[in-house]
């Protein structure tokens, strides 16, 4: 497959990721046609030449599983909400082992700056505090794994 082609899946799965960012923080919700789309766009993904055989799709798949079970997790200890979640999961699968470390240390770092700015003594970042909306952690960590990835593509 043409690296154009991959590139358009992976712009695709980066602009669904800034998509539900942008949910999440304007109404603390991310719609489930989010995560949807990119399993979808994971599924075409994954029958392009980046991920070869089935024998390499498997630490995709068993990393979206794990995260699922992670955000499930937190969701029931009341710490992760739904789509949070479901987003964790699927950037899971889009990210794999290979770049794993890169979107855990990414998660990370949001996730401490999120916490910062929640914490500023102002009514706005007051009222985030008991609905903290997530996928601003997850999402540009995924975001970076990608497209990282996506420049080894080379032009």
């Amino acid at each position: 497959m043409e690296n154009i082609d991959l590139w358009l899946l992976e712009g695709g799965a980066c602009v669904l990721f800034a998509v539900s960012m942008a949910t999440d923080l304007r109404r603390r919700q991310i719609p489930n046609t989010v995560p949807v789309l990119l399993l979808a766009l994971f599924g075409a993904y994954a029958f392009t030449d980046t991920i070869g055989s089935l024998g390499s799709l498997w630490p995709h798949l068993v990393i979206g599983v794990v995260m699922l079970g992670v955000g499930f997790v937190l969701y029931l200890t009341g710490s992760l909400g739904a789509g949070d979640g479901k987003l964790l999961a699927v950037a899971g699968l889009w990210v794999g082992l290979a770049d794993m470390r890169l979107f855990l240390f990414g998660l990370g770092t949001a996730a401490l700056a999120l916490c910062v700015f929640v914490m500023l003594p102002f009514a706005t970042t007051r009222s985030m505090r008991r609905n903290l909306p997530f996928a601003l952690a997850i999402a540009p960590a995924a975001m970076a794994a990608i497209i990282v990835r996506s420049a080894s593509h080379g032009p």
